[in-house]
């Protein structure tokens, strides 16, 4: 598993093969951290370190808590928490369950997109402002649907595995709802 865990790692990361403190692993998914818990610091190494999360769930059939995606583990407690989400399915689809009720964030869309709306308003009398604001709304919708359903076929596949992983477990008393 820790093999398997390190190869996903390396896939991912910026300057993969370059030396890495395994105290705090996830922050050299970037070229040069520059603190513990860089990793979240922009939204490019937020992409990094998601993609990277995510492989690793749908690799192991498991589901961090959001507390786990906040914590900076040292690769020993990573590969553990792995091992541990594997042993308790249940665990990983209460997770899921609590994942999918944060929901996607179109709040934050929608207020972008009455931003632009607004500024297209005050800026009426100059075409060009217009037009650019209306050209960035319909690419940032586009963007954001394309997401949302890349997200959506995501979340179903790591459902699908984490209820087969749940279904396989001896003496297992979960039965999914549907």
């Amino acid at each position: 598993m820790r093999e398997q865990i390190i190869a996903t790692f390396e896939s991912h990361r910026k300057d993969p093969k370059a030396p890495y403190s395994e105290d705090h692993f996830l922050d050299f998914l970037l070229r040069r951290p520059g603190r513990k818990g860089s990793v979240r610091d922009s939204f490019v190494s937020l992409r990094r370190f998601n993609a990277f999360i995510d492989q690793v769930q749908l690799d192991f059939s498991v589901c961090f808590s959001l507390k786990d995606l906040e914590a900076n583990y040292s690769l020993d407690k990573f590969v553990a928490r792995v091992a541990e989400l594997q042993e308790s399915p249940r665990s990983s689809l209460a997770s899921f369950k609590n994942q999918t009720r944060a929901g996607f964030g179109w709040p934050i869309i929608v207020i972008g997109d009455g931003i632009l709306v607004i500024l297209s308003l005050l800026l009426r009398q100059h075409e060009i402002i217009v037009a650019i604001c209306i050209s960035l709304l319909v690419l940032l919708n586009v963007l954001a649907v394309a997401f949302f359903v890349r997200h959506q076929q995501y979340r179903a596949r790591l459902e699908k595995q984490l209820l087969q992983a749940a279904a396989l477990r001896p003496n297992n008393s979960f039965k999914p709802k549907r």
